[in-house]
């Protein structure tokens, strides 16, 4: 089982695309980037408004930098283009702090993200159809590790939660994905599992993939709009 869920991750890790490995890809230029936004939003009230704008030039130079590291590499990669984007949003911060303007949360909706500078985060349920359609994240796919898979402490998920649950226990399993887990936790005993994803696609696969096993229902929603009753679970 462990073997199996190692091989699953580094196949969706070479995967084309938006694919599981990307965030860890681009781990160094978030934290650069947050270093220099930070560095300019550290100067702050007016009587600092001078040093602040000069640290915001500095910054804007570093990014040119950075744009011109990425156009000698790869450019038009997945990785490329989500660097680009970052850049992007930067600057257009940076701009907006300078000119005095106002920060807008619409402007920073994951749609508007996509739609002006490609960005696209694993909120974004368009990035989940197209990965779960396109098989970008394999047959099934752990993001933390599978139910019954030793941490490096030995000890589990299954070990952990199973002797604080009844059997049967009515267990709810959001943002299932393709992950085996409620197959997993269904075959331990603890009954109905219901397992909701916001992705349509996945729901779609997963529905198919376990229509012979009574106890597993699927469904597709928001997890933030779910129409569960209230005291609808145990778990």
């Amino acid at each position: 089982e462990m073997q199996r869920a190692e091989q699953e991750k580094a196949s969706a890790a070479k995967s084309e695309g938006q694919g599981p490995g990307l965030m860890q890809a681009q781990a160094k230029m978030i934290t650069r980037l947050l270093e220099l936004v930070q560095e300019v939003d550290s100067l702050r009230g007016d009587e600092q408004r001078e040093q602040r704008l000069a640290a915001s030039r500095r910054v804007e130079e570093e990014l040119l930098q950075l744009e011109a590291e990425i156009s000698q590499g790869d450019s038009d990669s997945a990785l490329g283009k989500q660097q680009a984007g970052l850049i992007a949003l930067v600057r257009d911060a940076l701009k907006s702090d300078r000119e005095g303007g106002s920060v807008d949360e619409e402007q920073w909706s994951d749609e508007v993200l996509r739609q002006k500078h490609g960005l696209v985060t694993y909120a974004t349920p368009a990035y989940w159809e197209d990965a779960y359609d396109s098989g970008r994240y394999g047959e099934s796919f752990e993001w933390y590790g599978a139910w019954a898979e030793d941490d490096v402490s030995g000890k589990s998920l299954s070990s952990l939660v199973s002797p604080l649950l009844p059997k049967p226990a009515k267990t709810l399993v959001l943002g299932c994905g393709n992950s085996n887990m409620s197959s997993d936790i269904h075959s331990d005993g603890f009954g109905e599992i219901v397992s909701v994803d916001i992705s349509e696609k996945v729901i779609q696969q997963m529905v198919e993939k376990y229509k012979e096993v009574p106890g597993l229902s699927w469904h597709q929603a928001d997890a933030s709009k779910m129409s569960f009753g209230t005291a609808s679970f145990d778990a």
